[in-house]
């Protein structure tokens, strides 16, 4: 993945959590990242929906970002996700080794 690809990827999945938080299509969202690129989307969600829930989960084998978890209040390792839910798709969908944008929006 280029990084223009990658910074993309990040603003579509900041666009889409807050619009989604907005027009109120789930009271609890689960962001899965170990970096720090979606810190300042913890942020505002946390700003703009206190009465939602952001869970960071930490991809297996992954620390989870230090900066987003100054922001959500829950964190989860993927490990522990209880067996049926939907972030468990991911872990058929996508080889840990190099996560692709494309099976992630699709699995969303």
């Amino acid at each position: 993945m280029t990084p223009s690809q990658s910074s993309l990827l990040d603003v579509n999945v900041a666009i889409n959590l807050i619009s989604d938080a907005h027009l109120d299509v789930f009271d609890v969202a689960y962001l899965l990242s170990a970096v720090s690129d979606q810190a300042a989307t913890a942020k505002l969600f946390k700003s703009r929906f206190p009465e939602k829930t952001l869970v960071s989960v930490a991809p297996p084998g992954r620390d989870y970002s230090k900066h987003i978890l100054s922001y959500p209040p829950e964190t989860r390792p993927i490990d522990q996700m209880a067996k049926g839910h939907p972030i468990n798709r991911l872990r058929e969908l996508l080889p840990w080794g190099e996560i692709s944008p494309a099976k992630i929006l699709a699995a969303a």
